[in-house]
């Protein structure tokens, strides 16, 4: 439902899935899950949401939010390391950005997410298979090796760093 985000170029895009659908007194019920970064609040996705569904003679009775989206500033000292440690061990220069996924990180003060940044399915691998979150769900040893040294890493400078 076109949504436009204020701050692209941290924000990752909405995502809406259906959850669970209930028959409460002849009426459909619709559990949501509605995963959004910064650049929109929850109250201008269910504004839209709102308007979307009167437009096919639906409405929203009752909506409600668990967690609101937080984000560490990425020249924060404690991100700005993080984010050395593991481009320095991948070889990569990527930059830190947010997810869209309810984790831990929007219950715990200062919480940050990190981790190997994306699944990659091996070349030859069946199509179809391998993919995040799936019942085949895969990492290869060599990918596993290198996060598992940017974590030690990690744990060791965070230890020393007074943040």
């Amino acid at each position: 439902f076109g949504i436009n985000l204020k701050n692209s170029d941290i924000a990752k895009p909405v995502t809406v899935s259906a959850q669970k659908i209930n028959d409460v007194n002849g009426h459909p019920e619709l559990t949501v899950n509605i995963r959004y970064s910064l650049g929109i609040t929850y109250d201008e996705i269910i504004e839209k949401m709102k308007g979307m569904a009167s437009k096919y003679g639906f409405m929203i009775h009752e909506a409600q939010s668990k967690m609101e989206p937080y984000l560490l500033d990425k020249s924060y000292p404690v991100v700005c390391r993080l984010k050395e440690i593991a481009n320095t061990i991948t070889g990569e220069d990527k930059e830190p950005y947010t997810l869209n996924g309810y984790t831990y990180a929007h219950c715990l003060p200062h919480a940050m997410v990190y981790g190997m940044s994306g699944n990659r399915i091996p070349e030859g691998f069946p199509e179809g298979h391998g993919s995040a979150h799936g019942v085949d769900e895969l990492v290869s040893l060599d990918r596993l090796q290198q996060a598992m040294r940017i974590y030690a890493r990690a744990l060791l400078e965070l230890n020393d760093m007074d943040w």
